[in-house]
């Protein structure tokens, strides 16, 4: 008997520990299950809040979008790519609401990331202009237009070299300025840089020149640069009959 209750309590310990070994593999096997779904989850997590962001912009609801990107940030992302163009999104909003210091902060290491989209240049520049920070502004400049020059995108091309001017003339460079503006405008006739050419032509008491350049801007004009091409092109024909 006493053999028998031995072999019988050999028996129950023998299945008590394969029981317990049971539940630990069952348990090991769903907490890995259960990390890998949530990591999937916070993985597509990041990309719904960038679309979610980028339909608040549509909507015009900028705040909105800001707060979903910032948000987003805190999140894994299935593509980094997707991380970097909400970097960019949201250094855009806060650039347009007056944080240029911190507007760069997320530009900046958008472009540090290196697989960003061309636009982004155009803020990035922006805040270093409006940084004062001329030197870095100019070689994002050269690297924009570049960019732009391997797309063949014209568009682009333009908008850096009116950038590179604007970035110039603010440094005190108005020569290189105006040169800038006038290869700008030689991509893409009529736009901004003719108004700016303008403007820093009747600076510099060339009139005729300016009068040229701001007529030629006048049809796509529009706000305040309008209104003041109008006031340039009447002070410089005024200038022109005293003479």
């Amino acid at each position: 008997m006493q053999d028998g209750s031995t072999s019988l309590n050999r028996l129950s310990f023998g299945l008590s520990l394969l029981t317990c070994l049971c539940i630990l593999l069952a348990s090991w096997l769903y907490s890995t299950q259960a990390r890998g779904l949530v990591d999937g989850l916070a993985l597509e997590i990041g990309e719904v809040m960038l679309e979610r962001g980028i339909q608040f912009e549509l909507d015009g609801q900028e705040q909105n979008a800001a707060n979903v990107y910032r948000d987003a940030l805190d999140l894994k992302f299935s593509h980094s790519v997707n991380r970097t163009e909400t970097l960019t999104r949201l250094g855009k909003i806060v650039l347009w609401q007056g944080e240029p210091e911190k507007a760069l902060s997320y530009l900046e290491e958008a472009f540090n990331r290196g697989n960003f989209n061309i636009w982004l240049y155009f803020p990035l520049c922006e805040a270093l202009l409006q940084m004062r920070r001329y030197e870095d502004g100019l070689e994002r400049c050269r690297l924009w237009y570049n960019s732009a020059e391997a797309q063949n995108d014209r568009y682009q091309q333009a908008q850096a070299k009116l950038m590179e001017g604007r970035l110039f003339r603010q440094k005190g460079d108005a020569d290189r300025a105006l040169q800038a503006f006038r290869d700008s405008d030689q991509i893409q006739p009529g736009g901004l840089s003719a108004y700016y050419a303008g403007d820093v032509l009747f600076e510099k008491g060339e009139f005729e020149m300016a009068i040229r350049y701001i007529e030629s801007y006048l049809p796509n004009g529009e706000g305040e640069n309008l209104a003041w091409a109008n006031e340039i092109l009447r002070s410089a024909k005024e200038q022109l009959s005293l003479r």
